[in-house]
């Protein structure tokens, strides 16, 4: 997870810091501001998983700072040298509050708090995309949850221009240059993106045609997209494909 401290005293920071980097290894990025401004900035920019927020911030307050995104849903754990600000914190809807001076054991739990409320919200997404998928023909299904080690990614299939297979792991390559690697071999894949359109040319390559502008019998039997990949064409797959380009030129 990335997380954001703000607080306006530097020896603060660096002392949650210390103490995140000690006790919580699941936060593997800490970011810092200073006051509110820094802080809405860096949650535009950064977009933190959790934000350690402190209510007073000199000028400000950490209440301004969520006055000010009050469009962004934002998991917030308030840091506080008062017991007074507690009931405010969580009418805030914040996964937690810590009193200072900070205890590890508090700051253990409240850091599996919101992993675990981050985890919820994004099965909730990954569900809520796989119902849709089973809801569809095959041949309809315009979303795709991919999982990684890191995320849950739902992106439009027409974004998707190859799968490529790598030793049990499937590489997505999509539009703008983006790629997302996923556990799942290629062939559980095959099985779900919709078959008007996808094809497996290769024991290595599924590609989605309407990505591709050119067959190349020249060079080696290839494929080219839209981006300029060049893409083998196995043999045995040879055939299969040119049905299906002659049937797009009918």
């Amino acid at each position: 997870m990335k997380a954001l401290i703000v607080d306006d005293e530097k020896n603060a920071r660096i002392a949650l810091k210390n103490l995140c980097t000690l006790c919580c290894p699941e936060l593997t990025t800490l970011l810092e501001a200073s006051n509110v401004a820094e802080a809405v900035q860096q949650i535009k920019t950064q977009k933190p998983d959790l934000i350690f927020l402190d209510v007073n911030l000199g000028a400000g307050n950490g209440f301004d700072v969520l006055e000010a995104l009050a469009h962004l849903s934002l998991n917030v754990i308030f840091v506080t040298a008062h017991h007074e600000y507690g009931i405010r914190a969580l009418k805030a809807s914040a996964i937690d509050y810590l009193l200072k001076p900070l205890q590890s054991t508090e700051l253990i739990k409240a850091v599996q708090k919101a992993q675990q409320k981050l985890e919820k919200n994004q099965q909730s997404s990954h569900l809520s995309t796989l119902l849709l998928n089973l809801n569809q023909q095959k041949s309809d299904i315009q979303r795709l949850v991919i999982k990684t080690s890191e995320s849950i990614h739902i992106i439009n299939v027409n974004e998707i221009i190859f799968c490529q297979s790598d030793k049990g792991y499937t590489t997505f390559q999509l539009v703008e240059n983006r790629t997302i690697v996923s556990s799942k071999i290629l062939a559980d894949y095959e099985s779900v993106l919709p078959s008007s359109s996808f094809m497996r040319i290769h024991q290595s390559y599924l590609v989605n045609l309407h990505h591709v502008v050119r067959y190349d019998k020249k060079d080696k039997n290839t494929l080219v997209t839209l981006e300029n990949h060049k893409l083998p064409v196995a043999l045995r797959r040879k055939e299969q494909l040119m049905q299906f380009l002659n049937k797009m030129v009918q």
